[in-house]
């Protein structure tokens, strides 16, 4: 059982990195191509994209934990 939570875990936080990185990418190319309309709301933009930059920074510190953790 540990090892099955151990597996669903990492699988979540890669999960979550790639869905971090999507959703800056569309950030990103709402910013430049405004005509496409991605995102509408500007202060959801600026949510997103800070919630993204956490997303990212929470993923690397768990993995950075979780990998130090087994030496």
């Amino acid at each position: 059982m540990k090892r099955f939570l151990t597996t669903l875990t990492v699988v979540l936080i890669h999960t979550s990195l790639i869905e971090a990185f999507i959703l800056l990418t569309l950030f990103v190319t709402d910013r430049f191509n405004r005509a496409m309309g991605f995102l509408t709301a500007e202060i959801s933009k600026w949510l997103l994209f800070a919630f993204c930059i956490t997303v990212i920074l929470l993923v690397i510190l768990l993995l950075w934990h979780q990998y130090r953790k087994k030496d």
